[in-house]
């Protein structure tokens, strides 16, 4: 995945988004009931830790570099 922005907070904001949205995915194809909002993460969260339950993302050759003016991470 490559993800572009001009500041770097703006890109790590990105990151995490597409970082939460893939354990939303993992989620659902599991069986929960999950989306984006705080209210589904919170009752998920606490559904998990109930369980003894964790999702851990695992995270591989990452590289962060510039390209011209923007900043690019994969």
């Amino acid at each position: 995945m490559l993800i572009k922005a001009k500041r770097t907070d703006k890109l790590q904001s990105k990151v995490n988004e597409y970082k939460n949205k893939a354990v939303i995915r993992y989620l659902v194809s599991k069986g929960y009931e999950c989306n984006n909002t705080k209210e589904s993460m919170i009752r998920i969260n606490n559904l998990l830790k109930n369980k003894g339950q964790k999702v851990i993302i695992e995270t591989k050759n990452e590289r962060l570099s510039k390209i011209g003016a923007y900043y690019t991470w994969e």
